[in-house]
């Protein structure tokens, strides 16, 4: 019985690492495609102040999606 239990408490960590994954690589591609329309708009000065404002939260998403990329949020789970 314990073996099952573990067996399924690690299936469970696995895949909870594989969303993690898919989503990581998700929001780094969403901040460099906000950073780089950020850039876009400030620098052809469509909207100067809704450029900066999109290249901060650019820069923002990226802190944090590193961030959330160093915890190891499946080891937390399955020590």
């Amino acid at each position: 019985m314990e073996k099952d239990a573990q067996y399924f408490m690690e299936y469970i960590a696995s895949r909870f690492e594989e969303i993690l994954r898919v989503l990581i690589f998700i929001g780094n591609i969403a901040a460099i495609i906000t950073i780089v329309i950020g850039c876009i708009m400030w620098f052809s000065r469509f909207d100067p102040n809704g450029g900066k404002r999109l290249l901060l939260y650019g820069v923002i998403l990226a802190i944090i999606i590193k961030f959330l990329a160093t915890l190891k949020l499946p080891s937390i789970i399955m020590p």
